[in-house]
């Protein structure tokens, strides 16, 4: 007879915090590309008013209006430049983070249920994980780290399991949506904003559109952020719509196989890889409003 585990008693234990402590370093560096990227937009958008308002603050600067305008446009394409290399470096660290949790769902949920990791699909191997986090051992050692998953020791293993991939897309449903619908919030609020300035000084279409040019980047972030962030619903809800079709099997008395929980767990990981990363401040900002969601 195999001996199974308990998700939330294994999950403590030294050699799966270690990982988990490892694979949030990560993720949070993977954050660190976008700061990057943010910083130089903000530039722009900064340079783009001081164009937009030029008349009301020529005084204060040294510079004429076409200096202004040309300096604006200039870091409008470096910033440009800079995205598409801060989206890639974003994704490589973003990748290597979601490899490391599902090698570590993967141990879990075998522990769990009595199968192995490599049947999880998409798993690293040990020495490939310990390559990837070996030089951030210190900020490992200082970081303190408590469950992250609920206490489900009661349940039989397959609903152990399956509770523990609920919390996860539950999590993530109420953050993306959160975030996506303050993006958008943001997205009208710029544009009233250069509306009303460009109203203001009553411009013309032309002047209004090459006025724009400081903000393309800001204007490519955030339609970015959104585009990503409505494909990240798309594959949530295809998530939850097989977590509900295992959840019926239960409830009704069916026999639930592996694959079905491998299935899921693989809509899981590929949310995880590509999923556009919240970024740390609204995540600890809501924090507390979206651990409620699990407890």
């Amino acid at each position: 007879m195999t001996i199974t585990k308990s998700i939330y008693r294994r999950q403590q234990e030294k050699d799966i915090t270690r990982l988990i402590k490892g694979q949030r370093i990560l993720y949070s560096k993977s954050k660190s590309f976008n700061k990057i990227n943010l910083i130089f937009i903000w530039i722009c958008v900064a340079m783009g008013m001081c164009t937009a308002c030029f008349n009301w603050i020529s005084s204060y600067l040294p510079a004429s209006m076409e200096c202004v305008k040309a300096g604006s446009n200039l870091m409008a394409v470096i910033t440009l430049i800079i995205s598409f290399d801060a989206d890639a470096m974003l994704a490589k660290f973003k990748n290597k983070a979601a490899q490391i949790q599902q090698y570590i769902d993967a141990v879990l949920y075998s522990d769990c249920i009595g199968n192995t990791i490599d049947k999880w699909g998409n798993v690293p191997t040990l020495p490939q994980i310990e390559d990837w986090i070996r030089k951030y051992q210190e900020d490992i050692d200082k970081m303190v780290l408590g469950p992250w998953y609920n206490d489900y020791s009661n349940e039989i293993p397959v609903k152990q399991v399956l509770n523990c991939q609920h919390e996860n897309l539950r999590w993530e449903e109420s953050l993306h949506d959160e975030f996506g619908n303050s993006i958008v919030l943001l997205i009208w609020l710029i544009v009233a904003i250069f509306m009303g300035v460009e109203f203001y000084n009553n411009a013309r279409i032309c002047w209004a559109l090459v006025d724009i040019a400081p903000f393309l980047p800001a204007i490519r972030y955030l339609y970015s952020i959104s585009s990503k962030i409505k494909k990240d619903k798309t594959r949530i809800n295809k998530a939850m719509e097989e977590y509900y079709s295992i959840y019926r099997k239960i409830q009704n008395n069916q026999a639930v196989k592996n694959e079905d929980l491998i299935d899921l767990q693989t809509l899981i990981y590929e949310n995880r890889r590509d999923s556009y990363p919240i970024p740390d401040w609204f995540h600890k900002l809501n924090e507390r409003k979206n651990s409620l969601i699990n407890s």
